[in-house]
């Protein structure tokens, strides 16, 4: 993974706005290998449902990392929101769990 100079600095102002964020894995985490492997290759074979989930401002991995990921049951939604929805865009995050779940006939509480 290649996180240009530009969008780590986008990346990192938004963490900023975060109280008491953990850096812990971001220190560590991104020196992994794996994290280097573009697993879009695979995604053709996975043929259970996928709800592939992105923001329009992800800096992380770049807010169009969807494209070439053809999971063949995928539902894809956008959200405005960044790399971490559940605290910055939780209307849409449960919206689109909602709507894979509807698609897909899958029963939740």
């Amino acid at each position: 993974m290649n996180i240009h100079k530009e969008n780590q600095t986008k990346m990192n102002a938004t963490y900023q706005e975060i109280p008491n964020w953990n850096h812990d894995f971001s220190a560590i985490g991104m020196v992994h290998n794996d994290y280097l492997i573009n697993f879009k290759t695979f995604t053709p074979a996975i043929k259970i449902p996928v709800l592939f989930f992105y923001g329009e401002n992800d800096w992380t991995i770049g807010p169009e990392h969807y494209k070439g990921v053809l999971f063949p049951n995928m539902v894809l939604l956008k959200s405005s929101s960044g790399h971490i929805p559940f605290m910055e865009n939780k209307d849409d995050l449960e919206t689109a769990m909602d709507i894979f779940l509807n698609t897909y006939k899958i029963n939740h509480p």
